[in-house]
């Protein structure tokens, strides 16, 4: 089996690996229960399906529900937020809690910053397969403007949207203590700039999820982050198969 795009009656379509249909038919039992699965594919504006992101975004949505059962204090932030499927997982977790936490998108909905030196040390053998490094090496690549993503959120409104590039806007918050980080910046130093504003105002057992991290086409972002953790203290750091990585507190 191989990849492949799906049209709908109302002319939409959205990308598909099929091989990858087949590997979730072995969880069938988790598929129809879960929550995830079902918010995943729930969310409009979704434009492209593989394993990977269905475990990034499923996971992203579970370890959020479980910062909201332990009751973590703090709000809900998103660096970096594109066609906003993972902001919208999210969202899904916090509606309907009784948790007064404000979900804080920032992003600069101009696409990317231009790469720095780390955003080019790529792995040997690797390939540029989706032709994401051609595509990065010019500012503004990914762009989606908030025009295109606000709409999905009427819904949601505890949700707040800082238009600007990170981390311009970061001070607006500077007093806030924040229980779940989810940065999705693809680059060496918004990663960097993230990491050096949100872990000392996550709370003790807070969670940061970093989108990118172990990716070849990103490896910037592994940079930044052994880096930063190179002499921090926290709980746990697990990287997630397929790409991803949670940071505990």
């Amino acid at each position: 089996m191989k990849a492949g795009r799906i049209k709908f009656a109302d002319g939409s379509h959205m990308s598909i690996d099929f091989t990858n249909i087949a590997v979730w038919q072995r969880f069938a039992p988790f598929v129809a229960k879960s929550d995830a699965w079902k918010t995943f594919f729930s969310y409009p504006n979704g434009q492209s399906d593989n394993l990977g992101k269905r475990i990034r975004h499923t996971s992203l949505f579970q370890m959020a529900r479980h910062v909201i059962a332990k009751g973590i204090n703090g709000h809900f932030v998103e660096c970096g937020c594109a066609g906003g499927h993972s902001t919208f997982m999210m969202a899904s977790a916090l509606k309907g809690s009784s948790r007064s936490s404000r979900l804080i998108i920032f992003d600069s909905f101009e696409g990317l910053s231009p790469l720095d030196n780390e955003d080019q040390t790529f792995v040997k053998g690797s390939t540029d397969v989706y032709g994401m490094r051609k595509a990065a090496s010019k500012g503004g690549a990914f762009a989606v403007s908030l025009e295109e993503v606000a709409p999905f959120f009427t819904d949601f409104p505890f949700v707040e949207f800082y238009k600007g590039w990170v981390p311009d806007r970061f001070n607006e918050v500077e007093n806030e203590s924040f229980a779940f980080v989810n940065l999705d910046l693809d680059l060496y130093q918004p990663t960097l700039d993230s990491l050096e504003f949100f872990f000392p105002r996550l709370e003790k057992g807070g969670v940061m999820h970093i989108d990118d991290y172990n990716f070849t086409d990103w490896p910037g972002v592994k940079c930044a982050i052994d880096e930063y953790l190179s002499n921090k203290d926290y709980s746990l750091f697990y990287e997630i198969p397929l790409g991803g990585a949670f940071l505990v507190k």
